[in-house]
């Protein structure tokens, strides 16, 4: 049976087109070699030629690729550069000190260092001392970002999962397999992680019994894989308490929560290209923690899943978990006195599920809380109801700029009417584009989805397409045109003539059984565009284009 570690070796050669060297025993003039240039190596080195030991080494290890001494050398010779950086020459420990305060400063260093030990892992016979590098390099804390190989050196078991992404109506480039990985063995957690730095840090919660004395005692990583850069970039950690008597299931727990983390960020990574909001190096802290209130958490760059003892149904925990992940990720639209101050965990919730049942096959998945969620429940319950909400008031009805629940599910249920008949981009084009984290406030959400509008219809006969075949059946269009005279076109997966009646603005409009109507004398704004069925059957419309005119 294949181990973890060979499983990840396989898949680095497919990723990378890598070979790995086979195995043979270290013949007279393999060391003599190998030893001559780790002496010249050394030489070099001692001038403080740092990059010139580095160059020969590697280009050694090219010609020998299975004598120990010359990754060893190497690891040495690269971490001698990083003493560089500092105005004096630092004690090994102070430049580990140094590295791991300072993560971005050095991240080119460790990288380096891992995939020095990742091609020691592929071609070497005996990876103890390797390994034991590896170990000690990654006790303070993992890597931020890992190159080619150097994922094969971390500790923990680094097991790689795939995911794919089959919307049609992503790009070309991102409908594919996106590669990710976590660290499968449960491994202690790094000193400074030991206490979480919200109610772990602060003084004031040392003597309270439910958030009080937290203690971290374990924890995975998770990493994601850029195609473009052949890097690997740590995405999420997770630290859990250790509970005597469910340490198996607590591990389990762990390892759904990133896996099901990964798969989320893979689908803000394809819909909308944004980053998380808080952390400067890309990572989100997940903290599983035993006491607290039933539910999750925000802080800055760490999500809080509290008394993760209680019993969720897999609906819940993929709700809490994409909540916090649309407070992490998500620009918000706040000011809301209920239910909390700002929409985007409401949001993300209902958008990333929606994502995911846009790439799912339930049936075959292999995630056990996406396999048994009952799909077809929340879209009814938390989509289609929030965007009918919406589709019935209007993005002009006064109660949207309120502070209620009310007003926050119609902000959320007109973003998600955006996702599905514009497309995810045009929604992150609102989001991103927002001056204030405001529904209608001075350029908030409403204000600059119209100014979005306004610009794209600037040219002499604008285009709008709105897609229908996601949104709920028999609801309102609402579009934003300027004014004039337009023409539109319906189109449908049913063949043989369209039979509807159309109201624009609550006036009918002449409908030819070719799906094509036209209006004249709108003003600039929001219209409806409400559709009846002219007979028994309702057509299953995919889209309307609207072309101005005049």
């Amino acid at each position: 049976m294949m181990t973890i570690r060979g499983w990840l070796i396989l898949v680095a050669l497919v990723l990378f087109g890598g070979c790995a060297v086979p195995v043979a025993a270290q013949q007279p003039a393999l060391l003599a070699g190998a030893e001559a240039v780790i002496q010249r190596a050394d030489t070099l080195a001692a001038n403080h030629d740092y990059d010139g030991a580095v160059l020969l080494l590697k280009r050694a290890i090219e010609e020998y690729p299975t004598y120990e001494r010359l990754y060893l050398d190497l690891a040495v010779c690269q971490e001698d550069r990083g003493y560089l950086t500092h105005d004096h020459f630092p004690t090994v420990d102070e430049w580990r000190n140094e590295l791991y305060d300072h993560p971005g400063q050095y991240s080119g260093i460790v990288r380096d260092l891992f995939d020095i030990y990742g091609q020691a892992y592929m071609n070497l016979p005996d990876t103890r001392e390797i390994h034991k590098r590896a170990e000690a390099l990654a006790a303070n804390d993992f890597p931020v970002e890992l190159g080619e190989y150097g994922v094969l050196a971390l500790p923990g078991d680094p097991t790689p999962f795939s995911f794919m992404l089959t919307d049609p109506q992503l790009d070309d480039a991102q409908r594919t397999a996106c590669q990710a990985l976590i660290t499968l063995r449960p491994l202690p957690t790094p000193e400074r992680y030991r206490k979480d730095p919200k109610y772990g840090s602060d003084a004031k919660w040392n003597t309270d019994a439910k958030y009080g004395r937290w203690s971290f005692s374990w924890m995975l990583a998770g990493y994601e894989f850029d195609r473009e850069s052949k890097s690997w970039y740590l995405r999420f950690r997770v630290f859990w308490e250790d509970v005597p008597g469910h340490r198996d299931d607590r591990t389990l727990l762990a390892q759904q929560t990133v896996q099901l983390l990964l798969r989320t960020n893979g689908l803000l990574h394809a819909y909308t290209g944004l980053k998380p909001l808080f952390p400067k190096d890309g990572v989100i802290n997940v903290w599983l923690a035993e006491r607290g209130d039933p539910g999750g958490e925000a802080s800055d760059e760490n999500i809080y899943l509290q008394q993760i003892g209680v019993a969720r149904s897999p609906a819940e925990w993929v709700r809490e978990i994409t909540h916090e992940y649309g407070h992490e990720t998500l620009p918000p639209v706040g000011g809301y006195d209920k239910p909390e101050w700002a929409a985007n965990g409401r949001l993300g919730e209902r958008l990333f599920v929606s994502w995911f049942m846009r790439n799912l096959d339930q049936k075959t998945d292999p995630h056990p809380w996406l396999r048994d969620m009952n799909l077809a429940d929340y879209q009814e319950a938390r989509i289609e109801r929030t965007i009918r909400q919406f589709a019935a008031m209007g993005p002009e009805m006064p109660q949207l700029s309120g502070k209620n629940a009310m007003a926050m599910d119609g902000c959320i249920g007109m973003a998600l009417y955006w996702d599905l008949s514009r497309g995810s981009k045009a929604l992150t084009a609102v989001l991103s584009s927002m001056h204030s984290p405001s529904f209608a406030g001075k350029f908030g959400f409403k204000e600059v989805l119209e100014e979005n509008e306004r610009t794209a219809q600037s040219v002499d006969h604008p285009t709008v397409a709105v897609r229908m075949d996601g949104l709920p059946p028999g609801i309102p269009l609402w579009v934003y045109l300027r004014e004039g005279a337009w023409d539109g076109a319906f189109t449908s997966k049913a063949e043989g003539p369209l039979r509807l009646k159309v109201e624009v603005d609550g006036k009918p409009v002449k409908f030819t059984e070719a799906g094509v109507f036209s209006v004249t004398g709108l003003g600039r704004g929001w219209h409806r565009i409400r559709l009846t069925p002219d007979g028994d059957a309702v057509p299953a419309l995919t889209g309307l284009k609207l072309v101005r005119i005049k």
